[in-house]
């Protein structure tokens, strides 16, 4: 068996780099890693989070070594050569497998044959991601019959979707964004019974004739017709009313077509429904919510976008006694009265609310009624009054934005102790009255750091900083805080400082922020573990360089990855692998989880 104390530097240094990066981990994983040993703590130094084309051949092709390995991820590697690549096939074991969406590699892999080497050899194989695979590709997936799931978004055609008619075993497919399927590539489908769960988001040629096979598949129990068949007739969409197994079903943005009658009908046939999303639907009327209401068995809803009409009839989804997650964004006239059902709602952990423009305060009240709350997005919402969160001391997560610096409301959102991801986007966070407030607090930060309560006890100070934007003592109080986003808002050195005194602050996102100085990456230094740091698409007033970068990342040997749109000129090359240049898709960071729907 091989020993990883003998692994190659450049594969090693993937490894340590890539200890920070998944959700419950922490630079103290880092930390711990470099008291193994001298030349670990060396390697540990230079650790990249971002595999570039040579240490990405040099770890698979280590990977390859190691015969028990049942999981790989490989999404995020840009290319890697034939050998390196076809080592994968080594791993006999290998459960999970997930590769990159370059077709750079799809190239690689039809060349040298290698994912037909790796369906040959890995018969463990169940799980299968290969985003924007084409035709071709899917002609090599014959041997991989025990496959439980695969994806292949993006490119595949009628031709390519033909391929999967031998993949007997296989329980979940997506062809998300395959918008060159058409109704008759779908008949493929009807070939594989253990198929339980289907994607067919932004499938665009899809309508009725697609509908009327799916309504055939009566083993499904979710599926997704997100931004799909759009010209489809209400016929069409009653054809899933055969669906009886069926418990998540995402129609956001589909069958535009059908008549609102249709959608309702299609409901009342569907009561064993546990999760729907029905965002974006022009036909959501009184007629489709009262029958919403009826499915008594509902946890996840999505009515995002909901039409004027149909907002007084909202009254009935109170009968929802069991729904935990509800998203309704976009709604700009969503008021007061239209929101009177919310604290009927006893079940409800997550809500949306972002961009309901037309919120007030008053509506807002509604929400203190929600002490079960955990997640809330009240993100672009008008009212600037937040006393609503005085009364959602359980909130984990919190996404605000557009606060003016007279905003009264920093207090509220201090005193929710239990936040652990924090979003303050689009706000003022630059106030003389906080600089002047992490100044006096310099003498006094030990302090401050044990006892967050007594460092906030000096009521005048905080109601002067208060009227002009954040206190910058009130973070103090986030103790178990361990990511914030602060997307395109105005920040200084003074407020940032005050990031020092939160012991678990881990994701610090500062993307098209504006006044991000090396001064601001500076007073990031005290900040023990943080281990990511988003400094991508410079906002206006941005200076900061490779000058300010440097000291950042010697003195935060925790710091395992920092993303930039660019990498800045100077930085030394033993420094290049934690400084990772990525668009907003591939960044894997997610500092600040906004309420969705898993649909």
């Amino acid at each position: 068996m091989s020993s990883i104390a003998v692994l190659p530097a450049a594969a090693l240094q993937v490894i340590l780099g890539h200890l920070c990066s998944g959700p419950n981990n922490s630079s103290t994983d880092v930390a711990n890693a470099r008291l193994v040993c001298k030349r670990w703590a060396d390697i540990s130094c230079a650790a990249v989070n971002a595999v570039t084309p040579k240490s990405a051949a040099v770890l698979v092709n280590t990977v390859g070594k190691f015969k028990a390995l049942t999981h790989v991820d490989l999404r995020y590697m840009r290319s890697i050569d034939e050998p390196a690549a076809a080592s994968l096939s080594n791993l006999r074991g290998l459960h999970s497998l997930s590769l990159p969406g370059s077709p750079c590699w799809h190239k690689l892999l039809l060349r040298g044959a290698v994912l037909q080497a790796i369906a040959a050899s890995c018969s463990a194989l169940t799980r299968l991601d290969i985003s924007t695979a084409t035709d071709d590709l899917a002609q090599q997936l014959h041997p991989l019959q025990q496959l439980r799931a695969l994806s292949l978004s993006g490119r595949i055609t009628d031709s390519g979707l033909a391929q999967l008619s031998s993949l007997s075993q296989l329980q979940q497919l997506s062809l998300s964004c395959c918008d060159a399927i058409s109704d008759a590539g779908l008949d493929v489908l009807t070939a594989l019974p253990a198929l339980r769960a289907l994607s067919l988001q932004s499938c665009l040629q899809l309508g009725d004739a697609a509908l009327a096979l799916l309504g055939q598949m009566t083993q499904l129990t979710a599926l997704s017709l997100s931004h799909s068949c759009e010209d489809a007739s209400s016929a069409g969409l009653l054809s899933l009313s055969s669906l009886k197994q069926l418990r998540v079903l995402n129609l956001s943005a589909a069958s535009e077509g059908a008549a609102p009658g249709a959608l309702a009908r299609l409901l009342a046939a569907l009561p064993q429904l546990t999760a729907l999303d029905v965002s974006y639907c022009e036909h959501v009327n009184a007629a489709v919510l009262q029958a919403i209401a009826g499915l008594q068995d509902l946890r996840v809803l999505g009515l995002s976008g909901a039409s004027p009409g149909s907002l007084h009839s909202l009254r009935c989804l109170r009968a929802l006694s069991k729904l935990q997650q509800l998203q309704m964004r976009w709604i700009g006239q969503l008021k007061e009265s239209h929101v009177s059902f919310l604290p009927h709602l006893v079940s409800l952990t997550a809500l949306d609310i972002s961009y309901c423009r037309s919120l007030s305060s008053s509506g807002l009240q509604q929400l203190q009624w929600l002490p079960q709350l955990q997640a809330l997005n009240m993100m672009a919402v008008a009212s600037d009054d937040l006393s609503c969160l005085r009364a959602l001391q359980q909130l984990t997560g919190l996404t605000v934005s557009l606060l003016p610096p007279s905003c009264k409301s920093w207090q509220d959102i201090a005193g929710l102790t239990q936040l652990q991801t924090l979003a303050l986007r689009r706000c003022t966070i630059t106030a003389a009255g906080r600089r002047a407030a992490s100044s006096s607090s310099s003498s006094s930060a030990t302090t401050s750091a044990k006892d967050p309560q007594e460092a906030s006890s000096s009521t005048g100070t905080s109601h002067a900083v208060a009227e002009a934007g954040l206190d910058a003592r009130c973070l103090a109080a986030l103790q178990v805080l361990t990511a914030l986003d602060c997307s395109g808002s105005s920040v200084d050195a003074a407020a940032l400082a005050t990031l020092q005194l939160l012991p678990s602050l881990q994701h610090v996102c500062l993307t098209r922020c504006q006044g991000v100085s090396n001064a601001v990456l500076g007073s990031l230094i005290g900040c023990s573990k943080l281990a990511k740091l988003d400094l991508r698409l410079r906002g206006s007033g941005c200076s900061w360089s490779c000058k300010g970068l440097l000291p950042l990342l010697q003195q935060q040997p925790g710091l395992s990855a920092v993303y930039v749109s660019e990498v800045p000129v100077g930085l030394p090359q033993c420094e290049e692998g934690r400084v990772v240049a990525c668009s907003s898709e591939q960044a894997p960071l997610m500092v600040a989880r906004d309420v969705g729907l898993q649909v």
